[in-house]
């Protein structure tokens, strides 16, 4: 049987490459390391698969055919060799499901771990087929399930249907949310029909339903039932702030925002993408900069003291980074960023306080520091 080639790219961390750099961007090898000794060459049209975690915890496989290559710089300035293809299909799988298939089992050591190795070259018995999963969309978001959420809560699944005009509102607001830059089956992308199953999905969650026949829900959608059902407030403050970024003014603008996977908030990346657009106002910067500057007579870090201009004398005069201090949590659509809204912060600090997967003050850090 004819063996065809196939090189497979972990992402695991789920780097978002479209977000970085582009339609049609789907990996980024470091240009001034050993990565940029990998995938080298590549042929146009050469079959490729790119691992990442979907939101309910299982892996996602997104195939493309490879296209072109890029030298651009990531969002930290450093150089990458971008590659760019054109996406042909996407497939879920539990990762136990998918460490035993022969299409994706390269991408896994003996004990159905995910190998170190960033990129894999493997043949296969026959090339991939999207005829043979079908192309099938990504999972629901977390922003995503929070604007269902809030449907459901209004009207019970077993009042609507997937008529009903909030259904079909939902379903053309979900398509203008710049979550999914990939959609590999536009026409069914969120529809009216796959909206009112997701309501459905919430039964197995509300402990007042008493009917029968629905499997557990996913994790995700216990994590959102949990931290909104029951805080009104909370919920209806969530979604303001979400539906902002349908405003087409407002997703151009978040084109050019990227998420590093360490960085996150409970609500999604689109709300870091809003708290980020506040940090990025130059006037206000500009502001806070010359305030601080007469006040204290220095731009230092108002964590760990570190003063750019101390350290690289006039080239690091004047620069500093703004931390924007306010929780995402008492974030208001449409608010304006006060001057004590904002923190002076080198680099370092600044990616230390947007971590994981909740944001911490300027005080904790520096107590953290401290100890």
């Amino acid at each position: 049987m004819e063996e065809h080639e196939v090189v497979y790219f972990n992402n695991c961390i789920n780097r978002d490459h479209v977000d970085l750099y582009g339609k049609g961007a789907f990996y980024d090898l470091r240009m001034d390391s050993n990565q940029e000794r990998l995938a080298v060459d590549l042929p146009v049209g050469q079959q490729c698969v790119v691992s990442k975690y979907a939101e309910d915890g299982r892996v996602e496989f997104n195939w493309y055919t490879f296209t072109h290559e890029l030298q651009k710089k990531d969002e930290n300035g450093d150089p990458e060799r971008v590659l760019y293809g054109k996406h042909t299909s996407t497939e879920e799988l539990s990762k136990s499901k998918a460490a035993k298939s022969k299409q994706y089992g390269p991408f896994f050591n003996r004990n159905g771990h995910f190998k170190r190795q960033m990129v894999i070259c493997a043949s296969v018995s026959k090339p991939y087929s999207p005829k043979e999963t079908g192309t099938r969309n990504p999972s629901w978001a977390r922003e995503e399930l929070i604007l269902a959420l809030e449907l459901y809560l209004r009207h019970s699944p077993s009042s609507i249907s997937k008529t009903h005009k909030e259904v079909i509102a939902l379903s053309d607001l979900l398509n203008k949310l710049p979550i999914h830059s990939l959609r590999p089956n536009e026409a069914k992308f969120r529809n009216p029909n796959g909206v009112y199953m997701k309501l459905c999905n919430f039964l197995v969650h509300d402990p007042s339903y008493t009917g029968k026949g629905l499997k557990a829900g996913n994790r995700l959608e216990k994590e959102v039932w949990d931290e909104y059902a029951d805080k009104p407030k909370l919920l209806q403050h969530t979604i303001d702030l979400i539906k902002t970024s349908a405003d087409p003014n407002v997703c151009k603008e978040m084109e050019s925002i990227s998420v590093d996977p360490d960085e996150g908030v409970e609500e999604g990346k689109i709300i870091m993408k809003l708290h980020k657009m506040r940090e990025r106002n130059a006037s206000q910067i500009k502001k806070k900069k010359a305030n601080t500057l007469k006040k204290t007579g220095s731009l230092a870090c108002e964590v760990c003291s570190f003063d750019f201009e101390d350290q690289y004398g006039q080239r690091g005069k004047g620069y500093a980074e703004c931390h924007h201090t306010k929780p995402v949590s008492e974030m208001k659509a449409g608010e304006k960023t006060k001057l004590t809204d904002l923190a002076i912060v080198c680099a370092n600090c600044h990616r230390m306080l947007h971590r994981k997967k909740a944001m911490i003050s300027v005080a904790e850090l520096k107590s953290d520091l401290q100890c």
